[in-house]
Parts: C-alpha cells; structure tokens; sequence
C-alpha cells in the first residue's frame, strides 16, 4: 500500500473517531440539560478546535443530517481502516468501538444521513 494511502487511511481514522467523540459529547451536554451552543464555543476556544469539528458540531446543534460525508461512505471507510490496521498488526480498541457505531447507523436507516447522525446511537432512550 503506497504511503500516501496510508497517510489519508490514518487521517480518516482520527476524523471519524473524533467526529464520534464530539457527537457524543454533544449529545451527553444535551441531555444533561447543557446549552449545547455553548459547549461548541467553550470548543472553538479551546486547542481541539479544528475546520472539521466546526462544521460538524455546527450541523449537530442544528440537527442537520444533510450529507456532507454520509454515513454508508464512513462505514467503508472505517472498512478500510480496519483493514489497514489489522494488515499492519495495529491494535485499534477505540476505531473497532466508533466503526460498530457508524455501521449501527446506517442499519437503523440512516446511510444516507451525515456522518453526525451517529449522534442517534447516545440519544437517551425514550422515557416509559
């Protein structure tokens, strides 16, 4: 596999990683009550600001699923990673764990939805 490739497989991994992350976040915030938008601009002070994690915290406050990177095209890329990973020897805890997420996404009939839709998998279950 030509380095290039590996440096774009490795780069995926953080991102689709950290866009978890910060669906989870920002799903725990919401239903402990906290103002979400506010937790967003404690972020983009923060040094875990970056381009990717504006767009995508701005498309989870607004409820957005509008496909920017759909879910279906994460999933295969999360394929890919793992792969990668396994071919190198890599041990991977957190990607298997983010990879489950995003394919349990798109079971539940949401493929087509942003790659922030994986904020459905924290979403409290409905009270009885």
């Amino acid at each position: 596999m030509p380095g290039a490739l590996r440096t774009k497989i490795a780069v995926n991994h953080y991102m689709m990683a950290m866009v978890a992350a910060l669906a989870e976040a920002l799903t725990a915030a919401r239903t402990a009550g906290v103002d979400v938008a506010s937790v967003v601009r404690v972020l983009e002070a923060s040094p875990m600001d970056s381009p990717i994690a504006r767009v995508k915290a701005a498309k989870l406050v607004a409820g957005d699923e509008s496909p920017q990177a759909a879910i279906s095209d994460v999933v295969k890329n999360c394929r890919l990673v793992l792969d990668a990973a396994r071919e190198a020897g890599a041990t991977t805890p957190i990607i298997d764990l983010v990879a489950g997420l995003y394919e349990a996404t798109a079971a539940s009939g949401h493929a087509d939805a942003d790659m922030v839709a994986v904020a459905r998998m924290f979403a409290a279950p409905p009270a009885e």
